[in-house]
Order: structure tokens, then C-alpha cells, then sequence
């Protein structure tokens, strides 16, 4: 309980990217997008969710091997 199982290959930051858009265009708030999706290192990708004009509202670590998503520290 509570462990993801690893994926068939780690995710990068196109994948994470892809996955982030369609999660963001799934709850359908049009004041949101997608910021910088990035490498923070060998084991995690931060994303940015902001608004509009660019204000960061949350950051999320995204574990590259199991896709387990935190917000970012």
C-alpha cells in the first residue's frame, strides 16, 4: 500500500510535459497553463502550473522513474 510500481522506462520532461497538459486540460480551468517543465535531477522533473500572466501557483516534483507526483519543496 501506498508504493507505485516502476514504470517500463524512466519519464522525461516531454513526457511529464504531455501528462501535465492534458491533466490541466481535463479540470478545465481556463486560467491555468502549463509553466517550465524541467530537470531538477537524475530522479525528478519539476512542473510549474501558473496563471495567465505567468504567476507560478504550484510547483510539483514529479519522480521520473514511478511518476509519483509531491509538491515542490
Amino acid at each position: 500500500p501506498g508504493m507505485m510500481q516502476p514504470l517500463r522506462q524512466d519519464l522525461t520532461a516531454a513526457d511529464v510535459k504531455h501528462m501535465m497538459g492534458h491533466r490541466l486540460a481535463w479540470n478545465g480551468n481556463p486560467n491555468l497553463k502549463l509553466g517550465k517543465v524541467e530537470e531538477k535531477d537524475d530522479d525528478t522533473i519539476v512542473a510549474e502550473i501558473v496563471t495567465k500572466d505567468g504567476s507560478v501557483v504550484q510547483s510539483l516534483e514529479v519522480n521520473r522513474h514511478t511518476g509519483w507526483m509531491r509538491p515542490a519543496q
